[in-house]
């Protein structure tokens, strides 16, 4: 550390010692004050405590008052637990439209394999129609025509089963 920052520190250090010494001793000067004893009028002090004993006499006697007694409890049947509405669930089902009733062909020539007829799909509650039989050959498909007129058959008996 160098000279002039030595002598700048130890000056700071002293005026940091000085303010608290005259901040201690006018602290220790204030308690002397507070130490003697005030002067207190002897009248001012005779009005303080009658209205306290007053203060008091009230108190005392608001104690041994005793409370207005309280009214009955009126006396009521059990509360009724309310009742909520049924639920009802309705759910809708979408009608069979054309494209849905091809789509339903087409499962059910998979589905009825090398038989001699086409399964027909039909609606629920309605009665079972058969649609003609669409002769198939082991060795190869359906030809067109029979194809078409047996998809024909179906879309007329899907039709008269939905009315």
């Amino acid at each position: 550390m160098q000279s002039p920052h030595r002598v700048a520190l130890a000056v700071i250090l002293g005026v940091a010692a000085l303010s608290g010494t005259v901040a201690l001793s006018k602290t220790v000067h204030l308690g002397a004050d507070a130490a003697k004893p005030a002067a207190v009028d002897q009248s001012a002090l005779a009005r303080r405590h009658a209205a306290l004993e007053k203060a008091e006499r009230s108190a005392r006697a608001a104690l041994a008052q005793q409370t207005p007694a309280l009214p009955p409890v009126p006396r009521t049947g059990p509360v009724p637990v309310p009742r909520l509405a049924p639920v009802v669930v309705t759910k809708f089902v979408a009608a069979a439209t054309p494209s849905l009733r091809k789509s339903t062909k087409k499962t059910a020539r998979k589905t009825a394999g090398d038989t001699d007829q086409e399964a027909t799909p039909t609606t629920p509650g309605a009665p079972a129609t058969q649609a003609p039989a669409a002769t198939t050959r082991r060795g190869g498909g359906e030809s067109e025509a029979a194809k078409d007129s047996a998809e024909q058959a179906a879309e007329a008996a899907a039709e008269a089963a939905d009315r």
